[in-house]
C-alpha cells in the first residue's frame, strides 16, 4: 500500500471518529500525535475505535483478514508507553508487505 493511500485511510478513520465525537472535532491529528496514554486526544474507547476501524477498512481494501497486534509494534512492546500515529502507520505498512 502506498504511503499516500495509508494517509487517506487514516484521515477517513479520524474524520469518522470526530463525526461520532469520539475525539474532539477541534483536535489536530498528525503523524506525531500520541494515541495512547494521558497526553493523548484518544481515550481508551477512541483508541479501540481507531484500531478496529483501521482493521475493518484494511480488510476491505486488501480482501484479507487484518489484525493489529499491539505487542508486535516495537514502540508499544518496549514499554515506552507512547505510541504515535506514525508508529502505527509503519507497523501497518510492514504487516501489509508480508
Amino acid at each position: 500500500m502506498q504511503e499516500k493511500n495509508l494517509d487517506k485511510l487514516f484521515d477517513g478513520v479520524i474524520k469518522k471518529l470526530k463525526k461520532s465525537n469520539s475525539i474532539q472535532k477541534s483536535e489536530t491529528i498528525s503523524n506525531t500525535t500520541i494515541i495512547n496514554g494521558t497526553n493523548s486526544p484518544f481515550d481508551s474507547v477512541a483508541f479501540v475505535e481507531l484500531t478496529t476501524s483501521l482493521e475493518e477498512d484494511l480488510e476491505k481494501l486488501t480482501n484479507k483478514s487484518f489484525h493489529i497486534i499491539l505487542n508486535d509494534i516495537p514502540q508499544f512492546k518496549k514499554g515506552e508507553g507512547k505510541l504515535k500515529i506514525k508508529d502505527l502507520k509503519n507497523y501497518i505498512q510492514k504487516k501489509i508487505k508480508k
